[in-house]
């Protein structure tokens, strides 16, 4: 029977449609799908870069690993470390990275259909140290540059030392630079938290190391509107979750890489107060109604607000160097 070429046409939509019901799109095998997940464990020069086997999608993978490079787009042709294991999530130390430099990393799972990436993630080492030989990350949010952490130098960046005073009575009355440990517990708290300084500290200039300064008034005031106003930069600024704030934590989210921790206080008198609940940082200016008092910025557990205030020279609190 011979088969009138506008039939065709007819035949073969007929014949795709069967193709299509009886095989997916998602079906077919193809490369794996795989995620990139972040970072922990920061050093200078090193970084521990986190991914994920999402899918293999069809055919069994044979490598999965990180990759990275200088460059914004990295292969496998790039750096690669490869995973010990082939499914599931890990994690991969990355050592030998210079000091103060952009890198460039992503995951990526290879299968007998090809190589699979997952999202690019820059990540800038830091290479900032204090008096004491302490090392700090950056951050840089708009047009600043921060440490990434709260300081905590026993020495000021001539090398002489700032007084550390015990006694809540030499505290209170103290007029000259000293600073303290959280409920004096070093072990505990330095690493977490930082050191506790009074304004004289802070007003020295040398309590930062070369380059860096207290932020006055007016850039803590920057660094808040960042995002809009300093009504909702609080979450933006706040480490998430609740290993060192009081739950609820509210609105932390940390998208600006400020990492900001509840650092507490201590309070004139000595006493220390409110582990967990606030984050206190000083400002380099004073109050010019009240020459006793100097201004403050600082974070609440329990709100998305950045909030200032004036309080008295001999506080404890928080610093947090900026960028000259």
């Amino acid at each position: 029977m011979k088969i009138h070429s506008h039939f065709i046409p007819g035949i073969l939509g007929i014949l795709l449609l069967f193709v299509h019901a009886g095989c997916k799109k998602e079906d077919i095998p193809g490369p794996p799908i795989v995620v990139t997940s972040g970072f922990s464990d920061f050093s200078l020069t090193s970084i521990t870069a986190e991914g994920k086997l999402k899918s293999e999608n069809g055919k069994p993978v044979s490598e999965l690993g990180i990759v990275w490079s200088l460059s914004e787009n990295p292969d496998i042709y790039a750096n690669k470390i490869v995973a010990s294991a082939t499914t599931g999530s890990f994690s991969i130390v990355i050592g030998g990275l210079q000091p103060n430099t952009k890198y460039y990393f992503r995951a990526f799972a290879t299968n007998s259909l090809g190589t699979a990436y997952g999202a690019i993630l820059p990540y800038s080492t830091g290479g900032v140290y204090d008096a004491d030989g302490n090392s700090y990350h950056i951050v840089t949010i708009g047009l600043q540059t921060w440490m990434q952490e709260n300081l905590k130098t026993t020495k000021f960046n001539d090398g002489s030392d700032i007084p550390y005073i015990i006694e809540d009575a030499a505290w209170a009355v103290t007029p000259g630079p000293s600073y303290s440990w959280y409920k004096h517990d070093e072990s505990s708290y330095k690493n977490s938290y930082g050191a506790l300084y009074n304004w004289y500290a802070v007003n020295s200039g040398k309590l930062c190391p070369e380059g860096w300064h207290i932020p006055s008034k007016e850039e803590w005031h920057t660094l808040s509107i960042s995002w809009g106003d300093s009504t909702n930069a609080g979450g933006i600024l706040k480490e998430t979750g609740t290993d060192y704030w009081i739950s609820p934590n509210t609105g932390a989210t940390n998208e600006s890489g400020f990492s900001a921790r509840p650092g507490c206080f201590r309070n004139v008198d000595g006493s220390f107060g409110q582990d967990g609940y606030y984050g206190y940082w000083w400002t380099s200016t004073t109050s010019a109604e009240t020459p006793d008092y100097a201004w403050c910025y600082y974070l609440v557990y329990n709100s998305i607000k950045v909030r200032e205030q004036n309080i008295l020279l001999n506080s404890g609190i928080s610093v947090r160097c900026i960028k000259d």
